[in-house]
């Protein structure tokens, strides 16, 4: 019960140390929307809102509602399945979607997955359960690294990545090169329970009572695992095309695919609101041409936020409903 009690000293902690955090990311968020749009034209942009292509807005938040969630949660009920605990997938639907409303207000991402392990405590062995979030999370970010690696080294335009991360070719290639041989490792080589020994990574009393656990996946659900990301990673691709779509906006199908995952991959280190800012930046540093002026540019950011708004709204009722 120790651990338990943890966990909600935990989540006290973000609470009562949220503003800071928000604060935080607020200012980061701020300063780049600044950088970015201090110099539009406000005439122009209102000209171009009513040209907007609402279907394909539309087509994007029920992406975003639907089609995103569903892949991920299929990930991870997977291991769920693969591990004989049986959970049903709209649950795990419903947590999903509480647990990105409270992304809002918590560090990152990763909290989101803390917030998962919160509501299936009572499903299974509280241990267990926190290893098979985390571990969909970790296919999550491999794969973005994997496909990031590979991309960034195939494409022609493969020069405009270190004007954007400000380091040379041959440090980019080595930091690349580490860390999938890193990941490579702890998925092949290492005790899956060896890598998620949070006490010792984050130096923390909160998973100090987690019991080693011999195995929670094999090789196929580990390839199915990273199918499914490299699907979600397709989708994220798709979308931008459909903002690209809905702001008349013709993007390079495949250049997206190329890209998204870096975009991905560097929007989950730099600290921000929903990678609000950080995400814009990225998308007219490697689509300028295909953007054109930098009022598109915030048309696009608009409909991200409208999108997020959607989602955060269901995440919002859902969790009313669940507390009624």
């Amino acid at each position: 019960m120790r651990f338990l009690q943890n966990i909600k000293n935990f989540f006290l902690s973000l609470k009562r140390n949220k503003w800071i955090i928000n604060f935080f990311k607020i200012i980061i968020t701020v300063i780049i929307f600044y950088l970015l749009f201090h110099n539009i034209n406000i005439k122009n942009i209102l000209s171009k809102i009513k040209y907007i292509k609402i279907k394909y807005l539309i087509l994007n938040i029920l992406i975003s509602l639907i089609v995103t969630p569903s892949l991920l949660m299929w990930r991870l009920k997977l291991l769920f399945d693969y591990n004989k605990i049986k959970i049903n997938f709209f649950y795990l639907l419903r947590m999903h979607y509480i647990s990105l409303f409270f992304q809002i207000i918590f560090p990152s991402s990763f909290a989101s997955d803390a917030i998962k392990i919160y509501y299936l405590r009572n499903k299974e062995k509280i241990s267990k359960v926190s290893v098979i979030v985390f571990l969909s999370r970790f296919l999550g970010v491999f794969t973005v690294i994997l496909l990031s690696a590979i991309f960034s080294l195939i494409y022609k335009d493969f020069y405009k990545i270190f004007s954007v991360i400000n380091i040379s070719k041959t440090l980019y290639i080595k930091i690349i090169f580490l860390l999938f041989i890193f990941l490579a490792m702890i998925l092949l080589f290492i005790k899956p329970f060896s890598f998620f020994n949070i006490k010792r990574i984050l130096k923390s009393n909160i998973f100090s009572k987690i019991q080693k656990i011999e195995t929670v996946y094999n090789q196929k659900v580990l390839l199915i695992g990273i199918f499914i990301s490299i699907l979600i990673q397709f989708i994220t691709a798709v979308t931008l095309f459909l903002y690209g779509k809905s702001c008349n906006i013709d993007f390079t199908f495949y250049k997206l695919i190329l890209y998204s995952p870096l975009i991905v991959l560097i929007t989950l280190l730099i600290p921000s609101v929903n990678g609000i800012g950080v995400r814009e930046f990225l998308l007219y540093k490697f689509f300028k041409p295909e953007i054109g002026n930098i009022e598109n540019l915030f048309l696009i950011s608009f409909e991200m936020l409208i999108v997020i708004f959607c989602i955060t709204v269901v995440g919002g009722i859902l969790y009313w409903l669940k507390k009624k």
